[in-house]
């Protein structure tokens, strides 16, 4: 008589199993289209978690090439809560940064930030990135005048 309430439980786990299939196969055929740009990130950050567990990666072409390719899609195409965690791991294991570009920065924007980093012109990138700098810098601005 125990033996009814395990398999039942068996069988409707298998049920619901299957329920949930077809969503979640879905969604991994749709992002997998072989040379899409949802695809084309995904094998990045991908590749970027395969080399940092061989030896001497952070000298090897091909991880940084697919790391910067993978931070230059990973928000905009919404994996870095995937990917996140195992990419910025091989990143500093190199000593880089892996901070993703967020989705609606152009490249000029990102040019901008880089090159005017000490610039009063960087004041709304900054504020973007961290409130509590801004207000130092702003702060730091006015005391100067």
């Amino acid at each position: 008589m125990q033996l009814f309430p395990l398999v039942i439980g068996a069988v409707s786990l298998a049920s619901v199993s299957a329920s949930l299939a077809p969503a979640v196969f879905s969604s991994l055929l749709r992002r997998q289209e072989p040379g899409t740009p949802q695809y084309d990130c995904h094998s990045n950050c991908g590749n970027v978690i395969v080399a940092g567990r061989t030896e001497g990666y952070c000298d090897t072409a091909n991880f940084t090439t697919s790391l910067d390719a993978c931070l230059g899609c990973a928000l905009e195409f919404d994996i870095w809560q995937y990917y996140g965690d195992s990419v910025s791991e091989a990143a500093t294991g190199c000593g880089l940064d892996a901070t993703p570009v967020p989705a609606n920065a152009t490249d000029t924007d990102t040019v901008t930030a880089t090159s005017n980093s000490s610039g009063p012109e960087s004041t709304s990138v900054t504020e973007t990135a961290s409130p509590s700098s801004s207000t130092e810098s702003s702060t730091s601005s006015s005391s100067s005048s």
